[in-house]
C-alpha cells in the first residue's frame, strides 16, 4: 500500500477490527503496516489539556527505526480516550500505521473516521482509493497497419491473440487518431473484417460509455458483432478505449487515418511566407522502452512502465532491482528504469552526489559510474583500519510539475569496500597471478588489481618473460604495483615476501625475502 496516493482531507480517527486504535509511538519494524517503510509517531500522544499539538512522523527503513522523517502531522486528544490525526500526504510511498490493543499492526487504509477539526465526530466511513482516470493512465497503440488506409495487406493480423490490458490511445504516424465510427471497407486495417465503433463517440461530459463493435464482412457492415468495449472522451480532444479480445481471429481494431488533425496557416509579413502545421505527436515515440517495459502515463507524465511479468528481484529494502560492481578505485551501479518511474522518478532527474554525474539509460536500466580519475562524482573515501570504503548515493532531484513533487526525494546510498591488506603469489614461471573479485552490494567487496613483475636490469626496463631459472643468492629486481588507484591517496606497503620451491605459498620450505619487524 502507498499513502502517497491518498487524497488526505481533514482529520481522522483510527479503528482496527471495529475497535478504537491509535498510531504507534515506538519503533515499527521495516516491512510492517502493509508497506516497505511504515510511518509511526515520533513523540508521545498529547493530553486533553494540550489541545492540538504537532508531532514528527518517523520512517522505519531497512537500516534503522527513524533514519529519516516524513511531513509532521497534528494530533489531538479527545474526551472518551481516543485521538484524532490530521494526516497529510507523506513525502514518499509509505503507510501510516495503526496500533491495536493486541500490539498488531495494519495499514491505515482500513476503516477510518473522517471528522471536522472540532469536538463533534461524524459517522465512521471506509476510505478507498479513487479510481485512476484512463485519460491519464493509458497504453499507446501505434501499429501503422491498423490505419484505414491500409487495404488488402499481404499480412493479415489477428487481435484475438493479443493480451489486452487496460486502456489504449490510438496513434498513426505519431499523430493522435480515433477508431472509425462508420463502416470500414473489407480487407482494411491489416485484416479481413475490420472492427469499427458502432454508436458514435461520447463527449467529455458522458464519461465512460460502452459501445458495440462491428466487423465488416460479406457486404454486411455488422456481419461480426464483436465484444463491446468501453470508451472515454478526454480533455485535449482525444479518446481512450478499453480494448478486449474480439470474438474471432479474422478481426482487428481500426485506427481512422481520415481523422488525423493537420491544419495549415499561412502568414505573409512583407515577403516572408511561413507555413505552420499542427499535429498531435506520439509522446512515446522517443522513449525507446525495452522489451520488459511498455509506454504509459502516470499522473500526466509519459514514461516506460514495467510489464506485469517483468522480473523484479525481491530485496529487503526495495532498492529498484539495483546491481553494483566494484573494481579498483571505481564502481558501477545500475537500477531499473521502469521501477523508478513507477515510484515517481524519471531517469532524467537522477544523478550521483555530484549533480553533473547523470545516469545513462541502456536496455531499460539507468547506469552510473565513478572512478578516481575524471569522474570522482562526489565519492567519499574513508579507511577504518581494515578496509577502504568508497561511498556515494543516487539522488532523485525533485521538480515541481507532473509526477514529481518538491517534497519527494529519492536517495539510494551504496558503497564499495576493499581490504587494505592482500596476499598474492608470483608463480614458478615468473608470471604474476592476478585476481579481480566482483561482488554485488549491499555487502559488496572488491579487490584491487595487483601485479608482481620481475626485471632483468636495475633500471626496470626489461621484464623477464617465460620461465626463469633463479639461483640462491642471485639478485633479482621485482616490481610490485597496484593498478587503478589514486597515488595521491594510496601508498603500497609490502609487509612480508617469501619464495617457495613449488607453486604453493603455504609450502613448508620457504625463503624469507622481507620479514615484518
Amino acid at each position: 500500500m502507498c499513502d502517497y496516493n491518498v487524497e488526505w482531507n481533514g482529520w481522522y480517527r483510527l479503528f482496527y477490527n471495529g475497535q478504537n486504535a491509535q498510531m504507534p509511538e515506538s519503533c515499527v519494524n521495516f516491512g510492517m503496516c502493509g508497506s516497505y517503510e511504515p510511518l509511526w509517531l515520533g513523540g508521545p500522544h498529547p493530553q486533553l489539556e494540550d489541545g492540538v499539538v504537532t508531532r514528527q512522523v518517523c520512517v522505519s527503513s531497512w537500516d534503522g527505526c527513524c533514519t529519516y522523517t516524513s511531513h509532521p502531522i497534528r494530533v489531538k486528544s479527545c474526551p472518551g480516550n481516543y485521538y484524532v490525526y490530521e494526516f497529510v500526504k507523506p513525502s514518499f510511498c509509505g503507510d501510516y500505521c495503526v496500533e491495536a490493543t493486541s500490539q498488531s499492526f495494519t495499514s491505515v487504509s482500513t476503516t477510518t473516521e473522517t471528522i471536522p477539526p472540532i469536538e463533534s465526530i461524524t459517522t465512521p466511513i471506509t476510505t478507498t482509493a479513487l479510481p485512476v482516470d484512463p485519460c491519464y493512465n493509458y497504453n499507446v497503440l501505434d501499429d501503422s497497419w491498423r490505419s484505414t488506409n491500409n487495404q488488402h495487406s499481404s499480412q493479415l493480423m489477428c487481435d484475438a491473440v493479443v493480451s489486452w490490458r487496460g486502456w489504449y490511445r490510438l496513434f498513426i504516424q505519431d499523430q493522435s487518431v480515433q477508431m472509425p465510427d462508420t463502416c470500414v471497407e473489407e480487407y482494411s486495417c491489416g485484416t479481413n473484417a475490420p472492427l469499427w465503433l458502432n454508436g458514435g463517440h461520447p463527449t467529455v461530459e458522458d464519461g465512460v460509455v460502452t459501445r458495440d463493435v462491428c466487423g465488416h464482412w460479406d457486404n454486411n457492415c455488422c456481419h461480426f458483432q464483436s465484444n463491446p468495449i468501453k470508451v472515454k472522451a478526454c480533455p485535449g480532444d482525444y479518446y481512450v478505449y478499453e480494448f478486449v479480445s474480439p470474438t474471432t481471429c479474422s478481426l482487428a481494431y481500426c485506427a481512422d487515418a481520415r481523422n488525423i488533425n493537420t491544419t495549415s496557416t499561412t502568414v505573409m509579413p512583407e515577403t516572408t511566407t511561413e507555413t505552420t502545421t499542427t499535429v498531435n505527436r506520439n509522446p512515446c515515440s522517443e522513449l525507446s522502452c525495452s522489451e520488459d517495459e511498455r509506454c504509459g502515463m502516470i499522473n500526466g507524465v509519459y514514461g516506460c512502465l514495467c510489464e506485469k511479468d517483468h522480473h523484479r528481484r525481491q530485496q529487503r529494502h526495495d532498492s529498484f532491482d539495483f546491481s553494483e560492481t566494484c573494481e579498483s578505485s571505481s564502481g558501477s551501479m545500475s537500477v531499473s528504469r521502469c521501477q523508478l518511474f513507477e515510484a515517481g522518478f524519471p531517469a532524467d532527474v537522477l544523478h550521483l552526489n555530484d549533480p553533473s554525474c547523470k545516469g545513462t539509460v541502456r536496455n531499460g536500466r539507468v547506469e552510473f559510474h565513478f572512478d578516481n580519475d575524471e569522474h570522482i562524482c562526489g565519492t567519499n573515501l574513508v579507511a577504518n583500519g581494515t578496509h577502504f570504503i568508497y561511498s556515494n548515493f543516487i539522488l532523485g532531484t525533485p521538480r515541481s510539475e507532473g509526477l514529481i513533487s518538491r517534497e519527494k526525494i529519492l536517495k539510494l546510498s551504496f558503497s564499495c569496500v576493499y581490504p587494505q591488506t592482500q596476499t598474492f603469489t608470483m608463480n614458478a614461471e615468473i608470471n604474476p597471478l592476478e585476481t579481480i573479485v566482483h561482488e554485488t552490494l549491499p555487502s559488496g567487496e572488491g579487490r584491487y588489481q595487483v601485479r608482481m613483475i620481475p626485471y632483468e636490469d636495475d633500471e626496470f626496463t626489461r621484464p623477464f618473460t617465460g620461465r626463469v631459472d633463479a639461483q640462491l643468492d642471485q639478485k633479482m629486481n621485482v616490481e610490485v604495483r597496484v593498478e587503478g588507484v589514486d597515488s595521491r591517496q594510496f601508498a603500497l606497503v609490502m609487509d612480508t615476501c617469501w619464495a617457495t620451491p613449488v607453486n604453493d605459498p603455504d609450502y613448508s620450505l620457504r625463503w624469507d625475502l622481507i620479514v615484518t619487524e
